[in-house]
């Protein structure tokens, strides 16, 4: 089995026959060139559109799951300053001093921490910052937090209500966390220690991861001075770090308490669309971040779908272009090959005719000369009369066989577009005056009343014509007209202005006429209204034809009218003369 070989570069050729074709002359180029456009146009929009649908959708889903993160920590927060304020009631019928009294606020604050998944450890601190009562064991350590800044803060009176610390990490475990601190004021008003609540960061941050956006998706509870408090996925590095002064506080949160934007994170450099929320019932903003490259994923997908779909749109564009181009420069190259071979023809058989029409003709002048002087008896006598009529006979065929070879070379010099004219202004008076007197004994020997209507208005009406084109014109229409109109009958020649630009003459008569689905053909080269009038008639159906042909040829053109039974009428529109001298 022969196996296709493919010559190199084949498809480069290919590639630069199509550049060659979109850089050439052609006008379907521009129209390709106009689809493509309108193709790059639509797929340029249409990323833009999917860009700005992708981002609404996304600030919309973001939106919705920032309301959804910060009415969670929202309850939780409100749960730990219930519990805080139960404790300082609680603390208030306490003796601190009294190890009874401890007992009884350690197995009270476990009982609570347990009850709580978010509580790792509530304790209570004396004016001096030494554990007093703390849930997670009984008694309690050796712990000082007189050092610490929420200790501090709230001995000084420098903080009212809760407090909510930096992040810390357990002296004794070293886990991170956040305290919730109250201060205990005793009936003189004077500083009598701390409640304190230490938030489990590993119940946020289960609850955090739970919310799957992707990579590098990340949840940050911050204060509202800036600090930053905990972080989802964890990151020791940036705890506590001072976000005042990025776009959360600085853009989206400013006069408001929730907003969105798109920037780039100083904590990791990545691109993300953030939404921040303030909680109404604490000092915290709840923070969500995004990256863009997640959050844009599909947009990237639908138009990287989009962006082949173009190219092989245009592609297939091009290919059908440039087949397109290529088959109709065959077809053309084809027609005007069967184009040039059938006005060769038509040359060869114009030409032919000719010589033939000429050949023919002068035989036939012989014939019909040497019948006339034989009919006249020039040279004696015939011996039998009957031979007189069969002379008068050859001399009549003779006369209408030239008539047809005649229109024969006539129809054959227009074809080949050898029939010279000479245009000058002339008026239907002016070419009757050759031809009227033939057309009146035709008439008169059939019996017709033939007129020239309107003669001397006639004068006025001056067209562009060919006087000898416009006499053959006439002679073959009023020869028709004569030719099928029974005896009895009239046939008028008039003239008329069509318009401003065109005069037209009209030749009508009472004849057969014609039926109106042969009115077209009439008008073609051998065609005649049926065989049966040829018979009646004689003629071979050139008359009208070389009529069109030479109206036509002069700037005009010929129609007709025609009823069965009432007869017709030839209107042969030629152009107003213009005498430019």
């Amino acid at each position: 089995m022969p196996i296709a070989k493919f010559a190199p570069g084949s498809g480069r050729a290919s590639v630069r026959r199509m550049l060659a074709w979109l850089r050439g002359d052609n006008p379907l180029r521009l129209v390709t060139l106009a689809i493509i456009a309108l193709t790059l146009a639509v797929a340029v929009a249409s990323i833009w559109w999917l860009h700005a649908l992708n981002r609404a959708n996304i600030e919309r889903e973001l939106t919705n799951l920032s309301v959804a993160l910060s009415e969670h920590v929202n309850r939780t927060m409100q749960t730990i300053d219930l519990v805080l304020s139960q404790s300082l009631d609680r603390i208030k019928t306490q003796d601190l001093a009294d190890p009874a009294d401890r007992l009884r606020l350690h197995l009270a604050f476990r009982d609570i921490a347990d009850s709580l998944a978010f509580v790792r450890t509530l304790a209570v601190f004396d004016a001096d910052g030494r554990a007093q009562a703390i849930s997670r064991e009984h008694p309690a350590p050796e712990h000082d937090i007189a050092d610490r800044e929420y200790f501090r803060l709230l001995r000084d009176g420098a903080v009212t209500g809760t407090y909510i610390s930096g992040p810390l990490r357990s002296a004794t475990t070293g886990e991170p966390g956040i305290a919730f601190s109250r201060a205990i004021i005793r009936p003189d008003g004077s500083f009598g220690g701390i409640v304190r609540v230490g938030l489990d960061m590993d119940y946020l941050q289960d609850f955090f991861a739970a919310i799957d956006l992707g990579p590098q998706t990340a949840v940050t509870l911050i204060r509202d001075d800036g600090i930053l408090l905990m972080r989802s996925p964890p990151d020791p590095e940036v705890e506590g770090m001072d976000l005042s002064d990025t776009p959360v506080f600085n853009r989206i949160l400013v006069g408001r308490d929730f907003g969105l934007t798109w920037h780039r994170s100083p904590v990791d450099g990545v691109e993300r669309v953030v939404s921040a929320r303030r909680l109404p019932n604490a000092p915290l903003v709840v923070v969500l971040s995004v990256p863009s490259s997640t959050t844009m994923g599909n947009w990237y997908i639908q138009s990287l779908v989009v962006g082949l779909g173009t190219a092989a749109t245009i592609l297939f564009l091009l290919w059908l272009a440039h087949y397109g181009g290529h088959q109709l420069a065959q077809r053309e190259r084809r027609t005007r090959q069967a184009l040039e071979a059938a006005n060769a023809a038509s040359r060869a058989k114009s030409s032919f005719l000719g010589v033939m029409s000429h050949e023919l003709r002068t035989p036939l002048n012989a014939i019909i000369g040497f019948s006339e002087v034989i009919s006249s008896q020039a040279f004696g006598p015939l011996a039998n009369e009957r031979y007189l009529d069969y002379v008068r006979d050859i001399n009549q065929s003779g006369r209408n066989l030239l008539i047809l070879i005649n229109q024969i070379l006539d129809l054959s010099r227009i074809e080949a577009g050898k029939h010279e004219m000479r245009i000058e202004g002339t008026t239907l008076p002016e070419v009757w005056r050759h031809i009227g007197n033939e057309m009146g004994v035709a008439a008169t020997a059939k019996g017709i009343h033939l007129s020239l209507r309107d003669g001397d208005q006639d004068e006025g009406l001056v067209f562009a014509g060919d006087t000898r084109a416009t006499m053959q014109i006439l002679s073959n229409l009023v020869s028709n007209a004569i030719k099928f109109t029974p005896e009895g009958g009239t046939v008028s020649i008039s003239a008329a202005a069509a318009s401003d630009r065109e005069i037209e003459l009209v030749v009508e008569d009472t004849g057969r006429g014609i039926p109106p689905d042969r009115l077209v053909d009439v008008l073609k080269p051998f065609v005649q209204v049926s065989d049966a009038h040829a018979r009646d008639t004689g003629g071979v159906g050139l008359g009208l034809s070389i009529c069109s042909s030479l109206a036509e040829a002069m700037g005009g053109r010929l129609k007709i009218e025609s009823e069965v039974g009432k007869g017709t009428r030839v209107h042969v529109y030629l152009r107003r003369w213009v005498d430019r001298r």
